[in-house]
Formats: structure tokens, sequence, C-alpha cells
């Protein structure tokens, strides 16, 4: 994977100002770095951030997260990320993505985003992951994707994502690196693609971007197959529909983790000890065990992400699941095992150019 952070010869003075701990002067000169600036490799292979992580310099670090710095730089003499080389908790706790994120949990509102997998959802399914695999990745081809990608997914504040959309043409790896991101980026993403069917001929940007995650030939590394987990809030009513045999399907993106407790923490933070008249609890709290057994239905994205501990693995929508296993923990805890269906659709795929109209 290609890296598009420039280094330089030189040792900066704003390095040695995170280094030393100079905060008044740190801030003075952040107000008018770009993030390429703050990311820069410095002689010694490390970043600013490295720095003032390693030297214990807290208030410097949250002011170079806040500013975008990115956390999933290694040092080139020692592979560290910034995060790995704080030694006090304080600082550890400010390269942790927030427990108000629902990063591997949906969003706390008790509704299931799961739909019903029938006929017409896996034509719907099959639709999306090869509607494109035939047209190959040549120069023109990735433009002609990237176009539309940048035209109607690059409207964002967040400077790091607008970044990395704009590297995806050096690099392909920066279209996930986006999506990794604490930002609203992923939650509108997964918002419009939950909510709504794009037919034909409509959202080009949200399409290409599913066909970068699923056909893209630099993501073939990436495939994961194994047993990965994600937290759920769901009502008692909603669960219900749902039972062991029964098919399901992912209407978004699905970030997962391999580390089962991850998902946990997630699971948990949404529930209540509301109770119904009659003693049962409103919404339960659910993890779910997905296990992958197809090529890229999963990339495994820990190595890209901003918060590389949270161990993820990326989910495409559209993948479909049978239950294996529903078991009730508790009044309020349930398990639920899923495996991925078999792949019957695939399409030959081969390396036609078209037109970019």
């Amino acid at each position: 994977m290609s890296s598009t952070i420039s280094k330089s010869s030189t040792t900066s003075d704003f390095y040695y100002a995170c280094r030393n701990g100079l905060i008044d002067k740190v801030r003075e000169q952040l107000s008018n770095m770009t993030l390429a600036e703050i990311d820069q490799i410095q002689a010694n292979g490390s970043t600013a951030l490295h720095a003032a992580s390693y030297y214990g310099h807290a208030e410097i670090v949250k002011l170079l997260l806040d500013s975008g710095a990115s956390r999933s730089i290694e040092n080139e003499q020692h592979k560290c990320l910034p995060y790995d080389e704080a030694e006090k908790e304080e600082i550890k706790k400010l390269f942790i993505r927030e427990t108000a994120s629902n990063r591997f949990a949906d969003d706390g509102s008790g509704h299931i985003d799961w739909m019903k997998c029938d006929a017409a959802a896996e034509s719907l399914a099959s639709d999306y992951r090869y509607r494109h695999s035939g047209f190959g990745w040549k120069s023109k081809n990735i433009d002609h994707r990237l176009k539309y990608i940048k035209e109607e997914m690059g409207h964002t504040d967040n400077k790091e994502v607008k970044r990395f959309i704009e590297q995806t043409q050096s690099d392909p790896f920066n279209l996930l690196k986006a999506y990794t991101v604490e930002s609203p980026f992923y939650i509108k993403l997964n918002r419009d693609l939950a909510t709504t069917h794009y037919d034909r001929g409509t959202n080009f940007g949200l399409t290409y971007f599913i066909d970068f995650f699923y056909n893209h030939p630099a993501f073939n590394k990436l495939s994961f197959k194994g047993k990965v987990y994600r937290g759920m809030c769901a009502v008692q009513d909603d669960l219900k529909e749902y039972c062991v045999g029964g098919k399901i399907m992912n209407k978004a993106f699905m970030s997962t983790t391999k580390d089962r407790a991850i998902a946990e923490q997630f699971a948990i933070k949404n529930v209540t000890d509301r109770k119904k008249q009659h003693g049962e609890n409103v919404k339960l709290s659910i993890l779910c065990t997905y296990e992958i057994i197809n090529d890229r239905t999963g990339l495994n994205v820990e190595r890209l992400s901003e918060y590389r501990h949270e161990k993820e693995v990326l989910v495409g929508p559209y993948s479909a699941f049978i239950i294996i296993v529903i078991r009730k923990v508790s009044d309020s805890y349930v398990e639920i095992h899923l495996r991925e269906c078999e792949k019957v659709n695939d399409q030959d795929d081969d390396d036609n150019d078209f037109d970019d109209d």
C-alpha cells in the first residue's frame, strides 16, 4: 500500500515544539498549517504526533488530533503508531474512539437495520455487487468512477476525509481510509444506503464507492474470512421477526471487529432498564457474530484505520447471512450467530473498457 505522506530531510521547528511541550508555539503554528505539513515525517522518521505522544504532552496530542493529525502513520525505525508510543493512559485515551460513536453497533434506536432476504433482495444484492464487475480497472475506468465519487461524495467539512478522497487517484486505499475516519461522512453514506434504493442511473458516486469496495483488484489482499462481531440494540417486537434458519441482508456498510470485547462494549451502551407494563424489557442488547465465508464480502481495514486497535473488518452492503443460533443470555442480553450464505451469482470479470461519456 503506497503512502502519500511526505518526508522532510530536516527536522522542523514545529516538531521540536511538539517534542518539547511548547504548547503556545504549537497552537500558533497550527493555525497556519495544512494537514500535509502536520503529518510530515521528519528526518528521524517520526511525526510531530509521535513526538508529543512519546514525551507525554497530552494537551499537544489533543491539539494535533483535533486539527486532523493522522493516527495511522507508523514511524520508520520502530514501525510504531503514535498510540503505541504513549506511556500515559491519559494520552492513550485520546486516541480511542469516543463511546458516543456507534461504529460497531447500530444507532440505538432499537430498529434492526436488516432486511429479510427473499428472491427480490438477492437479485438486488447481485446487481449491486456485480453491476460493474466487467468494466475493468484500467486508468480510464478508474478516472470515470472517481469523477463521480468526488463530485457526489467529496462535499465534506472534514479535512481528513476530503484529503483521502482527493488522494484516491494515486492510492485506492485512501477511499477505505476516508470511511474509517470518525466523521459524518460514513454515517451519511450508510444512512443513504439504509433508507433509499438507488436505481440504475442515479447516485453514481455511491454506486461507484460500492464498486471500488467489491471489485477493485488492489483490495483483494484485504479480503477477510472468519468470525467478526458487532453490537446491536433492538426492541423485542423487531427481534421476534427473525428466527433460526431465516436469511437476512445488511442494507449498508457494516463495521465489525475481530475483537469480541470491543463489540460487546458498543452493544450495551444504548440499553435502558425501561420495562413494559408486564415486566418485559423494552430494548435488548444484542451481540452478533458474523461468520464470513466468501471472498471480498469483508475487507480487513485494520492497518488502514485511524483507530487500528479496533481491529475493524468492513462488510459490504447487501451481504446475505443465515441465522444459525439465537441465544437469550439474560432478560436484556441476546447473542445471535449468523453465517454468510454461499455466493451463487458470481460473474466472470474481464478487463473491457467502457466509454467515459
